[in-house]
């Protein structure tokens, strides 16, 4: 349904009567009806030159989808200023917000930062998010991924692998092994929410590493321990490689990109002998099948795995061998659990 105000406040719109998307959307009874009220009129009209912001905008065919997800952004929540401000010192064009994938991202996650009731602290080249179950240091140059990673991980990033896998899993093991643990978003969480757990969480990247460890130490994880090499099937010194230098979640040992620096890759089973039963998560970024054969004696403890691969059939034909079924998946990670 279109709403006769809808049409009337694009009209004014166009005619710089209205001069904020704030106002717009007031006027709006539905943000989601402006929003496909929005698609229709520019299929309809063409190029349109909204005031909006104190800033110009051409919206047309190629920046009409960033337009569009800023219209949700800003309709679902007001952003915080003050704290807008400590991620991004530069004031932007609305050409710049809608053209950088980094900054619609950004927006998105401090909208929930804020409905989350957060606290966030200005800490230099990064930032301290404390919420009321948790706290994360983050880096302002990679913000949007690491609020993902970290603060937001089962709200935003993983919800339903978070939520239907590892938190309902977490009570039913001793140990979690957290492969490829970045800023500690799983790791984090598996000493909250069961103390009695013990955490081993490998992560090959120095910057990453630090940035763990700081954040299992800000959250009182004494059961965690932390290594700081890859895993894989020997024993190597191996290039580690960042394909997306806003990503540093795509952090790779087999996909080239700019180079971080050579990393330490030891077999998991000469690093640990875990005890029964397990819940281990491996994102690896392409090394899942080598990480696995590196832990074969380990992996009869092991009850439950959470993969993110794009290998689905030879990860499923490896672990079967050794006992395991694929239960579950979503996007590209995947669920298995030990046959009984």
């Amino acid at each position: 349904m279109i709403y006769k105000g809808d049409i009337y406040h694009m009209k004014e719109l166009i005619e710089d009567k209205v001069y904020s998307l704030t106002s717009l959307i007031k006027f709006s009874e539905s943000p989601l009806e402006f929003i496909n009220l929005f698609k229709i009129y520019l299929t309809k009209r063409g190029n349109l030159t909204i005031k909006i912001m104190n800033s110009n905008i051409l919206v047309n065919k190629d920046n009409v989808h960033g337009f569009i997800r800023l219209v949700r952004n800003l309709s679902r929540c007001d952003v915080n200023e003050e704290i807008l401000s400590i991620f991004i010192k530069d004031k932007l064009s609305i050409n710049e917000i809608i053209n950088n994938e980094h900054v619609l991202q950004l927006l998105k996650a401090l909208c929930i930062i804020k409905k989350l009731n957060a606290k966030v602290e200005d800490l230099g080249n990064k930032a301290l998010i404390d919420l009321p179950d948790t706290k994360w240091l983050i880096r302002k140059n990679t913000a949007s991924w690491d609020l993902l990673q970290g603060p937001l991980l089962p709200y935003l990033h993983e919800p339903y692998e978070y939520s239907n896998w590892f938190y309902k899993k977490l009570s039913h093991v001793s140990c979690f092994v957290d492969i490829g643990a970045n800023i500690g978003g799983y790791s984090v969480r598996a000493c909250i929410n069961n103390p009695y757990v013990d955490v081993y969480s490998f992560e090959p990247d120095p910057e990453n590493y630090n940035i763990l460890t700081t954040n299992l130490s800000l959250n009182k994880c004494n059961r965690a321990k932390t290594y700081d090499l890859a895993l894989g099937d020997s024993n190597a010194i191996l290039p580690l490689y960042q394909p997306d230098i806003t990503h540093m979640g795509s952090l790779s040992l087999c996909r080239e990109g700019i180079l971080r620096g050579y990393v330490t890759v030891k077999p998991l089973d000469e690093v640990l002998n875990l005890e029964s039963p397990c819940i281990v998560k491996i994102d690896v970024e392409g090394f899942e099948l080598k990480v696995l054969k590196g832990m074969v004696n380990n992996l009869s403890k092991i009850k439950f795995l959470i993969i993110e691969t794009n290998d689905k059939d030879t990860i499923t034909k490896f672990l079967n061998k050794y006992g395991f079924k694929l239960v579950d998946h979503h996007s590209i990670n995947y669920f298995y659990a030990r046959r009984k």
